[in-house]
């Protein structure tokens, strides 16, 4: 082979490496894929860490609200250098279990703003839920200066 060659393959190596690398480790704070995840207790109004794989609604020990389970996935986004809880996510209660059973694709993800303490639930992919989601993104844009929001993780 040319050196030529050898080297182009060498280069483009490198470049790749350093891409998997800069991609893997901005997935949070410490470089690695979080195991945790947010979540927040509708009774205390705290948020909450649970394993990433829990499915919401969880039990916690605050006991029932309205009575369901109190513990919702809790959105949480930073914008520069702005953090706020946008959203509470969770699953119909129906489908909890089989969601935390394995992946379900079409499950239906109910979306509320957390300031709200007794709000409705709407689907996430509803006309409600969107104006949900995108209105709190517009929010914390507006708040940071500009910018464009990214997940937090633990």
């Amino acid at each position: 082979m040319k050196k030529q060659a050898v080297a182009k393959i060498v280069i483009s190596l490198l470049v790749i490496a350093a891409g998997a690398y800069l991609i893997f480790s901005s997935v949070n704070d410490t470089g690695g894929i979080p195991d945790q995840a947010y979540f927040y207790d509708l009774n205390t109004q705290q948020i909450v860490l649970m394993p990433k794989t829990t499915a919401a609604p969880v039990e916690l020990d605050s006991g029932p609200h309205n009575g369901e389970p109190a513990g919702v996935k809790a959105r949480v986004y930073a914008c520069n250098g702005v953090e706020e809880l946008l959203w509470l996510e969770r699953y119909p209660l129906h489908l909890r279990d089989k969601v935390a059973n394995g992946p379900m694709m079409s499950a239906p993800l109910e979306v509320r703003h957390p300031d709200d303490p007794d709000g409705k639930w709407v689907l996430k992919n509803s006309p409600e839920g969107q104006e949900l989601t995108s209105t709190r993104f517009k929010e914390l844009r507006d708040k940071a200066g500009g910018g464009v929001p990214r997940e937090v993780f633990p």
